[in-house]
């Protein structure tokens, strides 16, 4: 039988978390993972506050390090338990971010860490039965203190390490983002992340990466809501890109072509077709970038930039709609067009762009096989394998027709 530790005990190994030799570390480590394992609801908070206590103080990364796996050790043996005490973990996770040390590789490290609190408390504390209000609840809990903190300045009391706190609030909201469980968050907490990650790039020039995997994460999910800024982080992209080749930093160089090729590809930039070749010059000065992988990307972003519109339909009954999901594109005409030539189609005013799906619906497989053929040809874009679809698909009708002939042939000499 476990045997609780008293708070004084607590105090004294959490202390010697900071000592430098590791066989006290350890034990320390131990003592308090078995005294996490019987604590109860009513020593919990008493526990979490003891260690967020600890992290005030400016400790070597290890420290830091130990300290944050205790609250991720805690949110993972007590799970619903700890909803509660969200509050205390992520004020712990903040102070723990703002006193890191400088060096880069022991920051980063305890960024990882707060990471995976961050993930163990949208994965153990939020279950198929809590209700959406209590998930709403909980996702913003997790979301408010990390968008303050974004910028990295988390409070005026606390001598904060902008660069470790920015980039690692963004890691943790990551955490969030990449939940299946951010699904149910509303366009308003989606907006305000947008902004506050807008702002800390603009901000906070020096630790990009962490704010541009997390726009690349939101604009996965949440590309409808993303729309609205997908320009703004495009030009703060394309900065982020001349930096990293000003300071010959190949990491920074492919994040921002990976954000602007993410943001091309979910989100169709129609309001910004004018600028769209100004994107496509840039990534192509990255064809000879000294490293190989960033190379590869930019030429990736340069195919999703020339991308024409998939389907060019004049078409009175569909409604202006947006589907960005794979395949599907942007619908932006609402008028009535007389005709049935497509010649006229690029440049029209009037056209409208719509998905394979909704074409098949609404007109059936010879009006898809169709427009598909002359849009593609007269684009001058037609794909390899929407060929061999097409090829598949008009074969397949014609043997449908032969069977069918071949069928009333046989009935017909089968008659008297």
């Amino acid at each position: 039988m476990r045997i609780s530790q008293s708070p004084e005990q607590v105090q004294r190994e959490l202390a010697n978390l900071d000592d430098k030799e590791s066989d006290r570390r350890e034990s320390a480590m131990e003592v308090l993972k078995s005294h996490v394992k019987v604590l109860d609801s009513k020593s919990i908070p008493l526990f979490l506050s003891q260690v967020s206590s600890t992290t005030k103080l400016k400790t070597a990364p290890l420290s830091a390090l130990l300290r944050i796996s205790l609250c991720e050790f805690v949110v993972r043996v007590h799970r619903l338990k700890i909803v509660r005490f969200i509050d205390t973990i992520i004020t712990t996770i903040i102070n723990t971010l703002a006193m890191a040390s400088s060096d880069t590789q022991g920051s980063f490290l305890v960024q990882l860490a707060c990471f995976k609190v961050v993930r163990a408390i949208v994965k153990y504390g939020i279950e198929r039965t809590t209700s959406p209000v209590n998930k709403m609840r909980i996702i913003k809990s997790l979301c408010d203190p990390l968008c303050d903190s974004l910028s990295g300045f988390s409070s005026p009391k606390v001598p904060s390490n902008i660069d470790c706190l920015g980039s690692g609030a963004a890691l943790c909201l990551r955490a969030v983002v990449d939940s299946d469980h951010w699904r149910i968050a509303s366009d308003n907490m989606v907006t305000m992340v947008c902004i506050y990650v807008d702002a800390a790039l603009r901000r906070c020039p020096n630790q990009t990466n962490a704010y541009m995997s997390l726009i690349t994460a939101l604009v996965k999910r949440n590309a409808i809501v993303v729309q609205n800024y997908v320009w703004d982080f495009t030009v703060v992209g394309l900065r982020i890109l001349n930096d990293g080749v000003a300071e010959e930093n190949c990491e920074k160089r492919l994040w921002a072509i990976w954000m602007i090729y993410f943001l091309m590809k979910y989100v169709y930039p129609w309001r910004y077709d004018s600028q769209l070749q100004l994107i496509i010059e840039e990534m192509e000065l990255r064809y000879f970038d000294g490293m190989d992988y960033v190379r590869e990307a930019a030429f990736e972003a340069c195919n999703i930039l020339r991308k024409t519109p998939r389907m060019l339909v004049r078409s009175p009954s569909l409604n202006a709609s947006l589907d960005v999901d794979g395949d599907d594109e942007l619908v932006s005409s609402t008028n009535d067009l007389p005709g049935d030539s497509t010649s006229d189609l690029p440049g029209h005013s009037n056209v409208r762009v719509c998905s394979p799906k909704q074409l098949l619906w609404e007109f059936g497989l010879g009006y898809l096989i169709k427009v598909t053929i002359l849009s593609q040809l007269n684009a001058l874009v037609i794909s390899f394998d929407r060929f061999i679809l097409i090829v598949v698909c008009q074969v397949n009708f014609v043997l449908k027709l032969v069977e069918k002939d071949s069928m009333e042939d046989y009935e017909r000499r089968r008659k008297p």
